[in-house]
């Protein structure tokens, strides 16, 4: 499946955090330097988040808790079929880009979430080039 970069970023932070707003993720983009260096806007987080939703990637239920101003907002949770997309997308961003690639550097970002043998092996496949 087709991911764009932002959407990419969204499933690793959905993965990381388990059940967070798009109120939260803006705020972790910012806190990150995502926006900065992946050139991700407010508009693109929320448009990404109906979009990962829609692709059948991720869940979300109202955020009845919501104690800010505004509308009542939505909690996202990431399920199987994200997680299994997410794991694809990372391998293949550090399989297949350099490291001035945005793309590359989204996937460093996400690392954890692959197993440590995975990682050593794009570690000596990095150290290659």
């Amino acid at each position: 499946m087709k991911l764009s970069n932002t959407e990419l970023i969204l499933l690793i932070l959905i993965n990381e955090h388990r059940v967070i707003s798009g109120y939260r993720v803006n705020s972790l983009i910012e806190k990150y330097g995502y926006r900065q260096w992946a050139g991700i806007g407010t508009t693109s987080i929320y448009v990404g988040l109906k979009n990962l939703e829609k692709k059948g990637l991720t869940e979300s239920t109202m955020d009845y808790e919501k104690i800010t101003k505004g509308p009542v907002g939505k909690i996202f949770s990431i399920n199987k079929s994200g997680k299994q997309c997410l794991l694809q997308e990372l391998r293949k961003g550090l399989s297949k880009t350099r490291e001035h690639d945005t793309r590359f550097k989204i996937a460093i970002s996400g690392m954890d979430f692959l197993k440590k043998g995975e990682i050593i092996v794009w570690v000596a496949l990095f150290i290659k080039w």
